[in-house]
């Protein structure tokens, strides 16, 4: 068959799944029959609010050295290839924006005046931002060879402690300046940053990749598990379930410092390290427990101890684990599950939401669970199951033939957070189970849960509202949305499968009363590009943008459209 027929053949399926894909929009955007009256009133707002452009900062980056390094993002791609993770302080008084040139810049955020440039050396890029409860600090993460963390008092922006991250791990990466340029994982990295109930103390996760110092690329090793041997679930109905996954082999901790006298109070796992990714720490409104929660993959070393998907919850002043919780996989479509932002406690800290990389929702009653030393689930969700479709595989490099083959499809599942007794959850695009060396993937169907906002009655687990996004969230941070009382925001890039970023944008739901989107800023059709991350103070929105190439396919004309930039949008009632 020649190579056109192939084309045209898998031109015609795509098409099919679009109109398919259409039908489905039109059926799974109804709002859930089993929708509850809402448990904490709120003022709505009027039925018509607006998105406009209060403000815009010059370019960054010139857009012509990112072309240069291929740093821009792709609409027929789900990768994020650029960041730029943008903070505001407590007050609403500056803005802060981490770029991708060792650089954070610092804006007014009433009139976009920059006010100071902070830089960092080759190989040092700011990753994760973060303000001190009152204001007082502003928090800068740096990837590198020792990895570090940096904190300034906020306004004459003087470094009042720099906590070096390597001891708390392996030792100085093997990255060399350049990949940690380009790929920031890739060296000593803080993940995540925050800040017990008081703000004196500040808790941060550190990880660390094992890399090839000759490939500079990540350690992997070729894992056997036996999931009948970690999962009692599984070992009710199978008597074993082995799998083989490659993984990467990593090191983390959790790390708590005193701002007040710089002294490390807490560290997790005390005598070692964790043997997997933690990309997410929780302290509970009294400041009494830590969660933490694991991602992706399998220590070669300790499997059934360090796993993806699994839950710690710590007593901060022994450093015991008082309970673990470890839903199994879905058998047999994914065989492994993940964490990646699903973890929150309610704001009396009764309750510890948990929310699984393949959408399933857990309501795990903390107190009871710390009491009994094991977890006690008031009750769960499944939002997703994984289903089989056709999957196109696109040649990353060399002269690759196209292959379609078949695969499960499934959608990521993400927590943005708790507001007004509602718990606020999200899929992500439709990812795939397929993976071929050298191949891009890319399903031919979208899952019917993808790119979706789904609004819960946190005490009965109801569904109360289910929208659809057409595109993914981006992830500058490890929760791409922002949630400030009544008001979420989102920068959603393109519909990838679809390879199209017409619907690119900054979108705002209203989540108490009768939930609904109530506005949304289409940046790549007023040409600035692409959302790269957003945050919120009152009635202002301040969004990052980037170029991308809107092409829908590798093959297809380049046509970059927008900059790299802080933008401000105001919400107009």
């Amino acid at each position: 068959m020649s190579r056109k027929v192939v084309l045209g053949t898998i031109i015609g399926i795509i098409v099919a799944a679009i109109v398919i894909g259409v039908v489905a929009y039109s059926f799974l955007r109804a709002p859930s029959k089993t929708a509850t009256r809402p448990s904490a009133p709120s003022r709505a707002p009027p039925s018509a609010p607006k998105l406009t452009l209060a403000w815009e900062s010059r370019p960054l980056i010139p857009t012509s050295n990112l072309l240069k390094m291929g740093l821009y993002d792709r609409a027929y791609s789900w990768w994020d290839i650029l960041s730029a993770p943008v903070k505001v302080s407590p007050d609403g008084k500056y803005v802060v924006v981490l770029a991708q040139n060792y650089k954070v810049y610092i804006f007014d955020a009433l009139n976009g005046k920059l006010l100071k440039v902070l830089e960092y050396g080759v190989g040092e890029v700011p990753t994760t931002v973060a303000f001190s409860p009152d204001g007082k600090y502003l928090v800068i993460g740096i990837s590198s060879k020792d990895g570090e963390i940096k904190v300034y008092h906020v306004g004459d922006w003087k470094v009042v402690l720099d906590i070096k991250l390597a001891r708390f791990v392996k030792g100085p990466s093997n990255a060399t300046p350049s990949t940690i340029f380009r790929s920031p994982w890739l060296g000593v990295l803080p993940r995540y940053i925050t800040f017990g109930p008081d703000g004196r103390i500040m808790y941060f996760a550190v990880e660390e990749r094992e890399v090839n110092p000759k490939t500079q690329m990540y350690v992997t090793k070729l894992v056997r598990v036996d999931l009948a041997k970690i999962y009692p679930e599984i070992a009710k109905r199978y008597k074993s379930y082995v799998i083989s996954m490659w993984t990467t082999v990593g090191y983390a901790r959790v790390v708590g410092i005193d701002l007040r006298t710089g002294k490390v109070v807490f560290v997790w796992p005390k005598n070692d390290t964790a043997y997997i990714v933690l990309p997410i720490v929780k302290v509970d409104p009294n400041g009494r427990y830590i969660a933490v929660a694991s991602f992706f993959g399998f220590s070669p070393y300790n499997p059934a101890k360090w796993h993806g998907g699994k839950v710690w919850v710590i007593d901060v002043r022994t450093g015991k684990v008082v309970y673990t919780f470890s839903p199994p996989p879905l058998i047999p479509a994914l065989n492994r599950t993940s964490i990646w932002n699903g973890l929150a406690f309610t704001p009396d800290g009764r309750y510890l939401v948990v929310v699984t990389g393949d959408a399933r929702v857990f309501l795990i009653d903390n107190l009871e669970s710390v009491r009994l030393g094991k977890p006690v689930v008031k009750w769960s969700l499944e939002l997703e199951k994984p289903i089989k479709a056709q999957v196109l595989l696109v040649p990353e490099v060399g002269k690759g033939k196209y292959k379609v083959v078949p695969s499960y499809i499934y959608t990521f599942g993400g927590l943005v957070g708790i507001s007004h007794g509602r718990l606020i959850v999200y899929t992500s695009a439709t990812y795939s189970t397929t993976w071929v060396p050298g191949y891009l993937r890319r399903p031919l169907l979208e899952h019917p849960n993808s790119t979706k906002l789904f609004i819960i009655n946190l005490a009965t687990g109801r569904i109360i509202y289910i929208d659809k996004f057409y595109g993914k969230p981006m992830y500058s941070k490890v929760t791409p949305f922002t949630l400030r009382g009544c008001y979420l925001a989102a920068p959603i890039g393109s519909d990838w499968v679809r390879g199209d970023a017409s619907m690119a944008g900054v979108y705002v739901w209203w989540i108490c009363t009768t939930p609904r989107l109530i506005a949304r800023f289409l940046t790549v059709q007023h040409g600035l590009g692409v959302p790269l991350d957003v945050d919120m103070y009152g009635n202002y929105i301040y969004v990052t943008t980037g170029p991308i190439n809107i092409a829908p396919s590798p093959t297809a004309p380049i046509h970059i459209v927008g900059s790299y930039r802080l933008i401000a949008l105001k919400l107009v009632t």
